[in-house]
């Protein structure tokens, strides 16, 4: 039996019953593509629904304020995802006339398209014969194969395509690459998988020469470096009304477009009086303590870890006016009780 028709053949045995592979919608894979390039599937699931629900076709996506497709895309991270979006949706809808497009070469310039979400697309919706490689695809091909470039470097990348391409069904190419996925995702998975009860166990080459804990091969990633983070939330009381004070991060860096508090950062962690003086270097006064929060928040993204400390802060009368002016002018002063 040729490889297509095994793994053809396993795929409609054992495939989870997810929404978008109740659909052709190009608009419906395209956002489920997005939405798990980062994210679990059992993780994200809520969120594509959520997100489908608000915007159900791409006009509607269009149409919207980045600011809602923001808030939406809340608790999934990676944010310019959502910008990329937002921002393609407007190009279907002003370029395309709302039609999604169908060959390799257009829907490749689509912004935050790359060819792994291409080839999905026009698989999956169009049944064109593009083949995928995500990480789960070239996890199997390496060990049934016996692939040894490195999987994350050009020359890996350019044997993995034509190998995908080469064993793909192309009478049958969407449930070909969804069942190649869905292989690497539920049975040929990084650690401790079930070779002994593999469809391919006969012909993988991982496994016969006893190099499945060694395929793939990876080159080394990015250093990780430790940013940390001192958040300021100001409280201020006037005329009966409490104000909190917050920060659209506009510069070039991580979480761009989004808030936060007012802050500062520091090479390493430092204690509340060290953070109160960095304070008063950045806006000229000492501001009363209410609460330190003495937990760190750690947060983990691809080549950074961010470590948060949050100090809770009254900002009272005594204040000058001034003094309140500097804050005014680079961040915004937002009424308690509309924080939502």
């Amino acid at each position: 039996m040729k490889f297509s028709e095994k793994i053809g053949k396993w795929y409609q045995q054992n495939k989870r019953n997810l929404p978008w592979r109740k659909t052709n919608d190009p608009y419906v894979i395209w956002i489920s593509e997005i939405v798990f390039q980062q994210t679990r599937i059992q993780q994200g699931i809520a969120y594509f629904q959520r997100f489908i629900d608000r915007f159900p076709t791409v006009l509607d996506l269009a149409e919207s304020a980045e600011e809602e497709v923001l808030k939406i895309w809340q608790g999934l991270g990676y944010y310019s995802r959502a910008r990329n979006l937002h921002h393609t949706a407007k190009t279907i809808a002003n370029v395309y006339n709302g039609r999604f497009p169908d060959t390799f070469e257009e829907v490749i310039q689509l912004k935050g398209v790359g060819e792994y979400t291409a080839s999905a697309i026009l698989s999956i919706a169009f049944e064109k014969p593009f083949a995928v490689v995500d990480g789960n695809v070239a996890r199997v091909l390496s060990r049934i194969y016996g692939i040894r470039e490195p999987i994350n470097s050009p020359a890996g990348k350019k044997i993995l395509a034509a190998k995908a391409h080469d064993i793909m069904d192309k009478k049958n190419p969407g449930d070909h690459n969804q069942a190649m996925m869905e292989f690497g995702a539920l049975f040929c998975v990084p650690v401790n998988p079930d070779c002994g009860n593999c469809i391919f166990a006969d012909q993988c080459f991982a496994y016969q020469n006893k190099r499945v804990d060694k395929l793939p091969v990876k080159v080394a990633v990015t250093k990780i470096v430790n940013r940390y983070i001192h958040y300021f939330v100001l409280l201020h009381t006037h005329n009966e009304t409490s104000y909190i004070f917050l920060n659209k991060r506009n510069e070039k860096d991580i979480w761009q477009h989004l808030y936060d508090f007012p802050h500062v950062e520091t090479e390493k962690q430092i204690n509340l009086k060290k953070a109160s003086v960095r304070f008063y270097e950045n806006f000229g006064f000492y501001p009363q303590i209410r609460k330190e929060v003495v937990k760190d928040y750690r947060h983990i993204l691809t080549h950074r870890i961010i470590h948060g400390r949050f100090y809770r802060m009254e900002i009272d009368d005594i204040v000058p006016e001034e003094k309140l002016r500097i804050l005014d002018e680079k961040y915004l002063r937002i009424p308690v009780a509309s924080i939502d």
